[in-house]
């Protein structure tokens, strides 16, 4: 007698047992590829399985048989049906042998992930009748050694979690696996064997389990997910019904899996109210939102409405691309790929076009969504809409960068042995705009005074507190010329005149250059001292003590005297050149490796030659000032 089964435990399991066991057996991949034959397979063939999983198993097949068998074969795997079919098969010393073969499935959660198999010789039964009788004991001992497979099998459903049981024709109980028996909380079997399988079911639950008996009375799997309580409490289960053949093909009886899904429907159902709070959310949210795959490509968008009037299923994928700003598109899509492939969050400002055809600018802004382990799941992301906040702040910016312009000295200081050259760029967003100045002005006495800094701030404000420290230096210059006297007024003004600003702060470096004793002496206010580079080439970042202003002490008068020589020349930067890499040790290296630099020195403007060299052809992301001072 031979029974159809839906093995559960790993096909290593089972090949550690058939390899035991006097028959022949087999094992396949979901595809139908034959990934194991048992030991019987070369005590029957002579031929070793090796060559089998090697070449393909139909390669043993005789010719006349071959296509009718992978026919079928193939027919039963595509409707995932039991298999039985009787063919030739090639042994060791060339000659044929007729074969019995018979699958069936091997499924893991209702998925086949393989089929399980054996071959019984029944090639004496195609032989003449007065060779009738030795292939009838052969068969005896083919039906025996097929019974023992099945007493194993048993064994092996016994073991399982999930509820097995074995119904008749009628659909009455005939057995329980003892897990089985544990799930549905039944202490004696006797007390239910022989009921009606089809009355633990009620309602719409009863007709499926009525249409899954029917489909397996028909040699097909029945499925169906019902509900049955056990000991009061709600349970869900997921249920297979399998027909069971003799060994004349006679439908014999049915095997019942019963799994409890009890715990996985209520995740899916919290999962779907989920996803229903996080649609209402993203319905009530003002700005776009929308989801991505690990990949990047766009699977949801939530309230876009396009120009043409389509809906927004052209957006997905990398369809968004399409309608933000041409000008804009290469640096979003630069900067999403760069996050995907980091994984760090996402965000930018571009253009998208509206509804009405326009463009508006939108903050966009995404975060990964990770799982236990830390493998990202998906990407979930907004789109603000912040076109009127950008265009009040493009006002402001052209406004500070006209104020920070007319601020700064329109001309500089012009004496013999001496050339003085400066440059100024406002950083490429308004949020980088004001604070950033040079100045350079002749004392009375002809002493040039030189001042650099920045404000810690940004925008009108900036711009505004900047041009006043600016003029307090110039004001109390002609009185008192001394660096720390000048940083002392400017630190009088950022304290009690900063526009307003209350914890507003500065740096400052403030210089005066004697051209008679040939010196610079500087102070400097937690500003980055000057680069000299001396007559003979070599380069040296000179540094003084100093707090910034807005917290300068009132005893802070260090200063530094430096001799120039004919020859040498000053370097002065803000941050913007300095921190251009977001690394201060690297900034430096490349303002002394430019200043080290003779095309530098030979240019018409150092100082906008320096600033070239150190941004390296990138845009400035914050303000640029360098002032430069040339002693012949």
């Amino acid at each position: 007698m031979t029974r159809s089964v839906h093995p559960y435990d790993p096909v290593a399991t089972y090949a550690a047992v058939f390899d035991a066991l006097p028959i022949i057996a087999f094992m396949t991949d979901a595809r139908g590829v034959v990934t194991y034959l048992s030991r019987g397979w070369e005590r029957f063939t002579g031929n070793r399985a090796e060559a089998v999983l090697r070449d393909g198993y139909s390669a043993v097949i005789h010719d006349e048989d071959a296509g009718r068998a992978v026919a079928a074969w193939r027919d039963a795997r595509r409707r995932a049906e039991s298999y039985s079919d009787e063919y030739r098969i090639q042994i060791a010393d060339g000659s044929f042998r007729w074969v019995r073969s018979r699958a069936e499935a091997i499924r893991r959660d209702d998925e086949i992930v393989g089929w399980l198999g054996t071959l019984v010789d029944v090639h004496d039964l195609h032989l003449s009748a007065e060779k009738l009788e030795a292939a009838v004991a052969t068969s005896d001992e083919r039906a025996r050694e097929a019974n023992a497979h099945v007493q194993f099998v048993e064994r092996l459903l016994d073991s399982l979690d999930d509820c097995i049981k074995v119904l008749d024709t009628d659909a009455r109980l005939r057995s329980m696996s003892p897990n089985g028996m544990k799930a549905l909380a039944i202490d004696d079997f006797s007390a239910v064997q022989g009921s009606d399988w089809l009355e633990f079911w009620s309602g719409e639950d009863r007709v499926a389990a009525e249409h899954a008996v029917n489909e397996a009375r028909r040699g097909r799997t029945g499925r169906f997910t019902g509900q049955y309580s056990v000991r009061s409490a709600e349970r869900w289960w997921h249920v297979t019904v399998t027909p069971i053949y003799d060994a004349t093909d006679v439908l014999e009886s049915f095997l019942v899996t019963s799994r409890d899904v009890t715990e996985r429907r209520q995740a899916r159902i919290d999962l779907a109210q989920s996803e229903e709070r996080y649609r209402l959310l993203t319905q009530a949210l003002p700005g776009v939102t929308w989801t991505a795959a690990p990949s990047g490509l766009l699977d949801h968008i939530s309230g876009l409405t396009t120009a043409d009037g389509s809906d927004s299923s052209a957006s997905l994928g990398e369809g968004w691309l399409n309608i933000v700003h041409p000008e804009d598109r290469n640096a979003a899509g630069a900067r999403w790929r760069r996050s995907i492939e980091t994984g760090d969050p996402y965000e930018s400002e571009f253009r998208v076009q509206s509804a009405d055809g326009s463009y508006r600018w939108q903050l966009v802004r995404a975060v990964p969504q990770r799982n236990s382990v830390g493998e990202i799941t998906r990407w979930v992301g907004v789109n603000t809409d912040v076109n009127d906040q950008r265009l009040a702040l493009d006002r402001e910016r052209r406004i500070a960068v006209t104020l920070q312009e007319a601020m700064l000295p329109q001309a500089l200081p012009r004496r013999d042995g001496l050339r003085l050259d400066a440059y100024y760029s406002p950083g490429d967003s308004e949020a980088t705009i004001g604070g950033d100045w040079y100045d350079a002005f002749e004392l009375p006495d002809g002493r040039i005074v030189l001042t650099i800094g920045d404000v810690l701030g940004k925008g009108l404000v900036a711009a505004v507190t900047m041009g006043r420290i600016r003029q307090a230096m110039r004001a109390v210059a002609p009185f008192d010329a001394r660096p720390h006297a000048l940083l002392r007024a400017a630190d009088y003004t950022v304290r009690t005149d900063s526009a307003g600003v209350t914890d507003n702060y500065a740096t400052a470096l403030a210089g005066v250059y004697d051209s008679t004793d040939r010196t610079f002496t500087f102070a400097s206010a937690g500003h980055p001292g000057p680069i000299l580079r001396r007559s003979d080439g070599t380069v040296e970042q000179l540094t003084a003590a100093g707090t910034l202003l807005g917290l300068r002490g009132p005893d802070e008068e260090a200063t530094l005297i430096v001799s120039v020589t004919p020859g040498s020349a000053l370097f002065f930067v803000t941050d913007g050149v300095l921190e251009h890499t977001r690394n201060i040790d690297e900034g430096i290296r490349r303002v002394c490796a430019a200043v080290r630099h003779d095309a530098v020195m030979r240019s018409a403007n150092p100082a906008q030659a320096l600033a070239e060299e150190v941004l390296a052809g990138e845009r400035a992301t914050d303000d640029v000032a360098v002032l430069f001072a040339e002693f012949a």
